[in-house]
């Protein structure tokens, strides 16, 4: 938004020199910090609206920033603090990730404006598909459902098959029992020839 002027010929822009977002302090520690930023606006101060309570402000200097914001707010609710009262800010949705399971661990309910990114990473998809496969579920599940477990747990990390041809392998798969995999290895090498199937041997 540097070139805004620019890429969006003629326009004025308009100073917004009051937030309701967040209290006196915390606009003031944010106008400080952005002002570090030689390319952003330096001449011009942000502050919180007389109708705005104040945020107040903890710094913590931690490596682990994420375990003690969450342990931060264990010991505020544990003192008698609203949860309401609460919120995390992210620049991205994807760093809600590690916020979700800091409060699964620490047992606190939260809610989260999106569909909550840690049921749908891949990453614990392939932990919960890897799990059905030791419990020996796996086997029971219907066959469209193991022929997608097949696909993601043989492209993440990926196996390099073409997708055409491993669509077409994890089909076949699915139909065998999980202990038939690797014997079937030799099978898929026929019928593929130029797929390189050792790899999946390796995996």
């Amino acid at each position: 938004m540097l070139n805004f002027e620019k890429d969006f010929a003629p326009c004025d822009i308009y100073h917004l020199s009051h937030t309701f977002r967040f209290g006196h302090s915390l606009a003031l520690a944010s106008s400080h910090l952005i002002s570090k930023n030689k390319e952003r606006f330096h001449d011009f101060l942000t502050v919180s609206h007389s109708n705005v309570d104040n945020t107040d402000i903890k710094v913590m200097e931690s490596n682990r920033q994420v375990g003690d914001i969450i342990q931060s707010i264990h010991d505020y609710l544990c003192a008698g603090g609203k949860a309401s009262d609460i919120a995390i800010l992210v620049r991205r949705w994807s760093q809600t990730l590690l916020f979700e399971l800091a409060f699964l661990t620490k047992n606190i309910d939260y809610v989260i404006p999106i569909p909550s990114i840690l049921v749908h990473s891949k990453e614990v998809k392939l932990i919960i598909y890897l799990m059905l496969i030791v419990t020996g579920k796996f086997d029971s599940l219907d066959l469209r459902y193991k022929a997608n477990i097949a696909f993601l747990i043989f492209t993440f990390p990926h196996c390099y098959i073409v997708t055409g041809t491993l669509v077409e392998i994890c089909e076949y798969l699915s139909k065998l029992s999980i202990d038939q995999w690797i014997g079937s290895v030799e099978t898929l090498k026929q019928k593929y020839p130029n797929a390189q199937l050792d790899v999946l041997k390796k995996e």
